[in-house]
C-alpha cells in the first residue's frame, strides 16, 4: 500500500508539472470556445525567393507559437499546380494573386485547362498581402517611361504563371510595341525573372518590389528603377493594358525596395484561399486569428503589414472571388460585412458555379468526341472557349452587375 501511495503521489506530481509545461495558449483556446486547433495545416505559396513564400513563413511561425499547430508551407513556382493541389485537397490553403486565381484558374486558361484543373468552388479566407507589381529596368537604363520601350529591347517573361506573361503583353500594348518586334527572354523561376535586369539578361522585367530578389537587384552595382504606371496620367494606355489584364488595381507603392516607394504601379490583392467545403469553423477561427493577432505578426515581414482588416475590407469592395462562409461569419460579428457584400457574394458564387458547370460539360463533350483535354491541344481550347463564350469574365467589381 505504501508503494502504491508512493507511485500515486509521483503520478499526481507529474500531472501537476505537465499542467504548467503544456502550452497555455492551447488550453485557453479550448476553454474559451471549445475549439481545438488541428495538429497541422498545409499552405501553398509561390516558390522559395518569392514574397508570398517569405511572408507565409513569417506569419506561420507566429500562429504555430500561439496555437501549437504545425504549419507546413509548401512552395512551388507553378501556379496551376498549386491550384490543382487545393482542388485535390493536397493543401488546405493556397496563397495566390486574385488575378491568377480568377482570370486564369477559374476561367481555365493555359496550364489550368486540364482534366484535373479548371474552375472549382474556391473561397477567400483572408488577405495574404496587397502586392505591388510593376516593371523594373536597370538604374542606368535609357528606358525611363513606358513609351521608351522600343523594338529590339529584351523583355523578361516569367512562364510559370500565365498572369505574368499577360502583364508583359499588356505593357507592350500600352507602349504600342508589337510583341514580335521584341526579344522575349523566358524564365521559369520568379527570382531569376526579377534578377534578369540587374544581371544584364533583360532590359525590362515584371517584378514585385517586396520580393527578396528585388532587394538583391537593387543592391547590384547599377541598381534598378521602376517605370511609372498611372491610370490617371495615361488612361488610354491603361485601357490598352486592360485588354490583357482587366483585373489590375492602380495605386502608389508603399512597401518594398527604396527605388519603388512612391512610384505609381499596380496593386493586386493576394488572398489566402480554401475550397468552399473547407471546415467553416476552421475558416472562422483562422479569420479571427489573423485579425486579432495582427500586431504579433505584422512586423515579421514587410508584406505582413498589408494583412490588416483595413486592407482586407478595402479590397472586398471590388473582389470577384467568393468569400468563405466561416470568414463571412466572423466579419459579420465585427461589423465588417454589409448587405452590399451579400449581393456581391451571391453574384460571385453563382458565376464560379456557372464556370464549373460549363467546364464539366465541355470535358464531357470532349470525351464524346475523343478530343484530348490538354491546354496544348487547340481543338480542346477551341471547344472550351465555345462553352464559356457567353459567360462574363472575372474582373474588378466596381459596380455589382
Amino acid at each position: 500500500m505504501k508503494k502504491f501511495n508512493k507511485y500515486f503521489t509521483l503520478f499526481l506530481f507529474c500531472l501537476f508539472f505537465l499542467s504548467f509545461t503544456y502550452p497555455a495558449h492551447t488550453q485557453t483556446q479550448s476553454a474559451k470556445s471549445g475549439f481545438k486547433w488541428p495538429s497541422s495545416l498545409t499552405v501553398g505559396t509561390n516558390g522559395v525567393g518569392s514574397s508570398s513564400y517569405a511572408s507565409a513563413v513569417a506569419w506561420s511561425a507566429v500562429i504555430e507559437n500561439i496555437t501549437g499547430m504545425k504549419v507546413r508551407v509548401r512552395p512551388d513556382n507553378n501556379a496551376a499546380a498549386k491550384s490543382k493541389w487545393l482542388k485535390a485537397g493536397i493543401i488546405e490553403l493556397n496563397a495566390e494573386a486574385i488575378s491568377e486565381t480568377a482570370l486564369f484558374g477559374l476561367e481555365a486558361r493555359e496550364g489550368y485547362a486540364t482534366r484535373d484543373g479548371g474552375p472549382f468552388p474556391i473561397r477567400i479566407v483572408w488577405l495574404g498581402q496587397a502586392m505591388p507589381y510593376g516593371f523594373m529596368v536597370r538604374g542606368d537604363s535609357p528606358i525611363r517611361t513606358i513609351y521608351d520601350i522600343k523594338p529590339g529591347h529584351r523583355i523578361a517573361y516569367y512562364t510559370a504563371s500565365p498572369a505574368a506573361p499577360a502583364a508583359c503583353d499588356g505593357l507592350l500594348a500600352w507602349a504600342k510595341v508589337s510583341k514580335k518586334d521584341m526579344v522575349i527572354v523566358p524564365f521559369s523561376s520568379w527570382p531569376a525573372n526579377i534578377k534578369a535586369v540587374a544581371e544584364g539578361k533583360a532590359d525590362v522585367a515584371y517584378s514585385v518590389p517586396t520580393a527578396p530578389a528585388s532587394f538583391e537587384a537593387e543592391a547590384s552595382p547599377h541598381g534598378i528603377r521602376w517605370l511609372p504606371m498611372s491610370y490617371k496620367a495615361d488612361p488610354e494606355g491603361a485601357k490598352r493594358f486592360a485588354t490583357s489584364r482587366p483585373d489590375m488595381l492602380y495605386g502608389v507603392c508603399q512597401e518594398g525596395v527604396k527605388s519603388a516607394i512612391g512610384v505609381p504601379m499596380f496593386v493586386s490583392p493576394f488572398y489566402i484561399y480554401a475550397r468552399a467545403d473547407y471546415d467553416a469553423e476552421m475558416a472562422y477561427q483562422l479569420t479571427k486569428w489573423f485579425h486579432q493577432n495582427f500586431d504579433k505578426y505584422k512586423d515579421k515581414h514587410p508584406n505582413c503589414k498589408l494583412m490588416s482588416i483595413e486592407f482586407f475590407r478595402e479590397y472586398l469592395d471590388v473582389t470577384y472571388v467568393p468569400v468563405h462562409e466561416g470568414t463571412i461569419r466572423y466579419l459579420k460579428e465585427i461589423g465588417k460585412w454589409t448587405a452590399k457584400d451579400d449581393t456581391r457574394q451571391k453574384y460571385n458564387v453563382d458565376l464560379v458555379a456557372k464556370y464549373e458547370k460549363a467546364y464539366k460539360a465541355a470535358m464531357g463533350e470532349a470525351d464524346k468526341k475523343n478530343i484530348r483535354i490538354d491546354p496544348t491541344n487547340k481543338e480542346w481550347v477551341t471547344l472550351w472557349e465555345g462553352f464559356k463564350k457567353d459567360l462574363p469574365g472575372f474582373k474588378l467589381m466596381f459596380e455589382i452587375p
